[in-house]
């Protein structure tokens, strides 16, 4: 494979985190270069029933690593509201 195509592919560098929900799926955070970029991946996993590995699904979404340092600093002073009874 020439060196061009491959600077062309999404590779992983790092998972840096994973949730784990109650339906069993999971919600990675991975670090992901393209084109000699760095992104953040929040993508959801599900297990396959057949081979128990997991595989991204549908339910994603992809930041530039400014947008995600800007996401990081927005969340860090968000708080949740009170629920109104």
């Amino acid at each position: 494979m020439p060196a061009e195509a491959a600077a062309d592919e999404w590779k992983t560098i790092a998972t840096l985190a994973e949730l784990p929900k109650a339906s069993g799926d999971v919600i990675r955070v991975e670090q992901k270069s393209f084109k000699n970029r760095i992104y953040v991946s929040l993508r959801q996993y599900y297990q396959d029933r057949k081979t128990d590995e997991y595989k991204p699904g549908k339910n994603g979404i992809t930041f530039t690593a400014e947008e995600f340092q800007e996401l990081r600093e927005l969340l860090g002073g968000l708080e949740l509201v009170p629920e109104e009874t």
